[in-house]
């Protein structure tokens, strides 16, 4: 059986999916038995468990091979409609996840004040008398609306728990959502997204995303546009502020001027229209404004109009528009480039709005509906609660943070689940404020497999089984029109010793055996003791029993084996296969007029006038990195510093070449960090990427050289370099008025030399 090395694994992530799939192939041949067959050094017959991989939102299908019980490596799934073998770094890495000396295994207690970091380990019992008597009391009260839980990941039977219980303030975001992204999509077509057919595409148009390096379908996207360039000679077009890989990779970057990239979007169908290339029959049956009215709209947005907004030559968008719409099929990429500001909503809609006008929508190569499978939850199953929600009708949780702080909401019992919002929200540091004080919110409870920043801050902490060592039913839009289940189950229990967190006052030494549960399992013995009606709801054994019976219902997997055949794949493809295009010419659009609802009332978004000497913050995310998995060994090697992008026009006005120090400022804080001079970016932006910066989960994750059990951890050679700088808390929360996300790429800041 062949191993990765450190070596071959640090080549992994500085080449990235390029050398990635060779790896994988060479490896396999079909699914898991070519695996299976293989023998280990020690001439044993390795366990192959196939599950699907939960470091990122793509979903892919992985291999887990074990020896004598134990997890020693992670492969790409050859079989599996997302990846076809193929996994990134951040998937062999999960390994290191799991065996983190950092990990919490056993239940712990706050002792001292909120974020002191004195712990007393409590049995799971105890865990569980603490949660049953303080939701018994909300509930006899009839105030089940004050516990609020907020998660950072998907896990089974948390919907059905908090339905059961009586509580609609459930913030299921999973961290890595577009909020603004997903209100365009639903307003303009009434599904939250949508799929760029982009292994059939002739032209593919790239606003604000970077599928090479990270995406929410990652290497299933970024395989088939290699796929795609090479099978058609296909041209690829990006407009970003930063030079990303995905640029790099395009015959054609422009640096755009953040925010504008909607405005862009209406004036090449602007020219399309004028032009008379537009797909008229298409804009006539399927769309809810006149054609007469929407190009009356769209001659708002010359290009010469938006030229002198976004930075990009009025030649350039009428010569890229037409090649666009003559080059057929073609189709649009889109990410938080695009809709990570607070006109993002409006982003959305004009890109959708562009391809409407090509006559792309839902065609083979251009821009498609998605096409999922539909899980049918148990019966008897708890209707949703009627209960008002008591901050947003949009699951965000900036509504929540913003009625704590001004005293609107004063929850009982706060939850959170795979969730470090004092990290990964904006203006961070209000929220750790808000966590501190015990008036604010009386109890917090945080489940997770580290000490963070945010459960520093709790009363109770769990300890949460990771990915790999839990169970799920996967479903997500299909890369390729053909519908799929994707089976997560456990490829190990959980290993090793927790040597010590890093606290004030390190807590005494644990058995070498682990506690750690998964989320659904706490949601069901929850049920069971809480009682009052919840326990006819959990009535299946396990989560495996609820998954195999979620399965049993599944159409057409029984007679392929039912849920052996899943446990044994790891996935199930609709029997009809790939579902046909234009599925909207027998039902119409989900939308209330059954049409395309474009919006020809959307005001001109506002320009950004900056002074002198501001710049505009916007933000990145490495292809190894996540602000999930930074206490991965293996790739915190790769990636433990982040410094600031500026262009060489920048860096002269301020006197600074590459490796200085600056500061800074934007209207909340400032930060220290150092620079990288590159043409690569827009002159007017600074760009610093997310994932670094911790201090406060996990060692590793600090680039804190220690010894423990892992002979690694006492090598780490970066702590002197240190682990970065965290960009967030000195960005502002600034919302999207339609979609509720954050402005993630409009801060205003100024620079310093130091």
């Amino acid at each position: 059986m062949v191993d990765y090395t450190r070596r071959d694994f640090l080549k992994l992530g500085l080449f990235g999916i390029a050398s990635l799939p060779l790896y994988s192939l060479n490896h396999f041949v079909s699914a898991t038995e070519i695996e299976r067959q293989k023998v280990s050094p020690l001439g044993k017959i390795p366990e192959v468990i196939p599950s699907t991989c939960m470091v990122c939102p793509a979903g892919c299908g992985i291999l887990g091979c074990l020896e004598d019980g134990i997890l020693t490596k992670i492969q790409g799934n050859p079989k599996h409609p997302v990846n076809h073998g193929k996994i990134c770094s951040k998937g062999i890495a999960g390994l290191s996840y799991l065996m983190d000396t950092d990990r919490i295994l056993y239940p712990l207690r706050r002792m001292g004040k909120r974020g002191e970091g004195k712990w007393k380990r409590i049995s799971w019992n105890e865990a569980y008398e603490t949660l049953t008597f303080r939701l018994q009391a909300l509930r006899e009260k009839g105030r089940t609306e004050d516990f609020i839980f907020e998660s950072g990941m998907e896990e089974p039977l948390t919907l059905r728990f908090m339905n059961a219980f009586g509580s609609p303030d459930i913030l299921e975001h999973s961290g890595w959502g577009d909020e603004n992204s997903r209100v365009g999509h639903n307003l303009t077509w009434g599904v939250p997204l949508g799929m760029s057919d982009v292994a059939h595409a002739r032209y593919i148009i790239n606003f604000g995303s970077n599928p090479y390096e990270s995406h929410d379908a990652y290497i299933g996207l970024a395989q088939r546009i290699i796929d795609g360039r090479m099978d058609h000679q296909t041209k690829m077009v990006t407009f970003d502020c930063r030079l990303s890989n995905t640029a790099g990779k395009s015959e054609e970057w422009f640096p755009i001027k953040p925010g504008t990239d909607g405005l862009v979007a209406l004036a090449m169908a602007q020219v399309i229209m004028e032009r008379g290339l537009d797909d008229r029959e298409f804009l006539r049956r399927w769309t809810n404004v006149s054609r007469e009215n929407l190009f009356h709209y769209l001659m708002l947005f010359t290009p010469e109009r938006v030229g002198k907004e976004s930075g990009i030559n009025a030649s350039d968008i009428r010569r890229i528009a037409v090649e666009f719409v003559t080059n057929k099929p073609s189709t649009v990429i889109s990410g938080r480039g695009l809709t990570g500001h607070k006109n993002g909503v409006f982003n959305q809609r004009c890109v959708l709005l562009f391809n409407a006008v090509a006559g792309n929508i839902d065609v083979e190569g251009g821009y498609c509906l998605p096409q999922a499978f539909s899980l049918h939850d148990l019966e008897p199953s708890p209707s949703v609660s009627q209960k008002k929600r008591s901050f947003s009708e949009i699951d965000n949780p900036f509504s929540l943070l913003r009625q704590i702080k001004e005293g609107a909401r004063k929850p009982a019992l706060y939850m959170t689940y795979m969730h470090n919002p004092v990290y990964s929200l904006p203006d961070g540091n209000s929220f750790s404020q808000i966590l501190r004080e015990e008036d604010t919110i009386p109890y917090f409870v945080a489940m997770d497999t580290h000490v963070t920043e945010t459960s520093i801050f709790a009363d109770l902490i769990l300890p949460a089984a990771t990915y790999l060592e839990s169970w799920g039913i996967e479903v997500r839009p299909s890369l390729d029109r053909a519908p799929y289940v994707s089976l997560r189950q456990p490829m190990s229990q959980p290993l090793g010793e927790m040597m010590a967190l890093r606290l004030s006052k390190p807590i005494e030494t644990m058995k070498p055996k682990g506690e750690a549960t998964a989320l659904s399992d706490v949601w069901i013995e929850l049920a069971r003791r809480l009682k009052g009606g919840m326990e006819r709801y959990f009535s299946f054994k396990d989560t495996e029993d609820y998954i195999m019976k979620v399965a049993s219902r599944i159409e057409g997997l029984e007679k392929v084996g039912g849920f052996d055949y899943l446990k044994k794949e790891g996935l199930f493809i609709h029997p009809k296969g790939k579902l046909p295009y234009k599925e909207y010419e027998k039902k119409g659009f989900p939308t209330p007029s059954g049409k395309i609802e474009i919006s020809i009332k959307e005001p001109l978004a506002p320009s950004q006038d900056l002074k002198e000497d501001e710049l505009i913050l916007t933000t990145f995310t490495w292809n190894v990195l996540t602000s999930r998995n930074a206490s991965c060994k293996w790739v915190a090697e790769i990636v433990h510093e982040n410094p600031a992008w500026i262009n060489p026009v920048i860096a002269e006005r301020l006197g600074v070449k590459k490796g200085d120090r600056i500061k800074i400022t934007s209207s909340i804080g400032s930060i220290v960090t150092r620079v990288f001079v590159t043409q690569g970016i827009n002159p007017r932006v600074i760009a610093i990427s997310g994932g670094c910066g911790h201090w406060g989960s996990g060692r590793i994750a600090q680039g804190k050289r220690f010894k423990s059990d892992d002979k690694d951890t006492s090598l780490l050679w970066w702590e002197k370099k240190g682990n970065g700088v965290h960009p967030y808390p000195i960005i502002p929360v600034s919302l999207d008025p339609q979609g509720f996300g954050q402005g993630w790429n409009d801060t205003r800041v100024t620079v310093t030399r130091l």
